[in-house]
């Protein structure tokens, strides 16, 4: 990780009202030379992890129902 592992308390109050007001955590972090997630986690907000592409298999609803239904 590079930039900042430490920031003072008045700079994340600053962070706090910047996000209240509409600023996005990546442009913040941007500024303050972080990572976006540790950012987050300096804050105490959640650290939202990417979705995982999805397989290239297609998902049949009905399917998967039949399958449980079999197990009952």
């Amino acid at each position: 990780m590079s930039g900042a592992n430490y920031l003072d308390g008045d700079t994340l109050a600053q962070c706090r009202e910047a996000i209240r007001q509409g600023s996005r955590i990546i442009d913040l972090a941007a500024r303050l030379g972080c990572n976006p997630s540790h950012l987050a986690r300096m804050l105490g907000m959640p650290v939202i992890q990417p979705v995982p592409a999805a397989a290239d298999q297609d998902f049949d609803l009905f399917e998967g129902a039949e399958r449980l239904g079999a197990q009952l």
